[in-house]
């Protein structure tokens, strides 16, 4: 007759063999995960992999870039699309700094050009410091082809002392513009001329919100970090499967705006631009 202590006894004895594979099986997928993600970020990191030449394909790439070698193009494409962004304080975030075969980012946020000139700026020399979007910073394009690139030596002609410094940064508009360069001034870095290149920006970010204001919120309204989230295997399959549901669920498309929500929308962004405008003409003004 099986006593009562022998009962809980296997019952524990089976508890503990389920509780134990169970544990192993997760285990196991967790190494599985790690290594399918570890091969895929190996895989994005071959410059052929980038965004532009997976999208667009190299047939239509040397086109725009003749006399090109293939290897040269995702090269160039893979160092601009394929670096992470680097937090800033106000801004949200700046161009990390970076060398490599067709572009240099400097530690203090700019781009190189040729004969660029030293860092901080010397006060013998006329120095002019644009802002921009990632047309100034010269995206798809390398350091000796930017705006500022070409730019300075036309300067130079005309006034020997001229320094440029290239602080345009991808997807930045006039709001981050206006910061970075109250923030230069509250550095004590003063230029002689400050230009501001803007654009499609402007209309991009309708509610004055800079491009990772979202991420921004869900990190500082919840619990979990960050850095969990990205790098746990678990919780990124988790995060794929959700994209993968979002993109088969096909919603409805929003109906096209009137033109008088339109006529509305683009008079806003006009306004905060122009707004901004003053804001740094009045800050330039009180810096001389």
């Amino acid at each position: 007759m099986i006593t009562t202590f022998e009962r809980c006894k296997r019952l524990y004895q089976t508890t503990a063999v389920i509780a134990l594979n169970t544990i192993l099986l997760f285990g196991v997928l967790y190494c599985i995960l790690a290594g399918v993600f570890a091969l895929r970020d190996a895989w994005k990191t071959r410059p052929e992999n980038n965004l532009v030449s997976r999208d667009y394909g190299i047939e239509a790439l040397r086109k725009a870039y003749p006399g090109w070698e293939d290897s040269e193009i995702h090269q160039l494409l893979f160092e601009h699309w394929m670096r992470p962004a680097e937090y800033e304080p106000f801004t949200q975030y700046l161009e990390a700094p970076f060398r490599g075969q067709f572009l240099t980012v400097h530690p203090a946020g700019f781009r190189h050009i040729p004969d660029q000139a030293p860092w901080p700026p010397r006060p013998d020399h006329f120095n002019i410091f644009l802002f921009g979007g990632s047309t100034t910073f010269g995206y798809g394009l390398p350091d000796d082809q930017t705006l500022a690139a070409f730019l300075q030596p036309i300067l130079q002609a005309l006034h020997p002392e001229v320094a440029l410094y290239n602080f345009g940064r991808a997807g930045y508009y006039s709001s981050q513009e206006l910061t970075l360069f109250q923030r230069l001034l509250a550095d004590g870095i003063q230029p002689d001329l400050a230009v501001f290149i803007d654009g499609m920006n402007e209309f991009f970010y309708e509610n004055d919100e800079p491009l990772h204001t979202a991420r921004l919120k869900t990190v500082v309204n919840s619990r979990y970090t960050e850095g969990f989230e990205t790098r746990n295997p678990a919780v990124r399959l988790a995060r794929n499967l959700q994209r993968y549901l979002r993109s088969m669920s096909n919603p409805q498309a929003p109906p096209p705006p009137t033109k008088a929500a339109t006529a509305t929308r683009v008079a806003k962004a006009v306004d905060r631009y122009l707004h901004n405008c003053r804001q740094a003409e009045a800050v330039a003004r009180h810096y001389a």
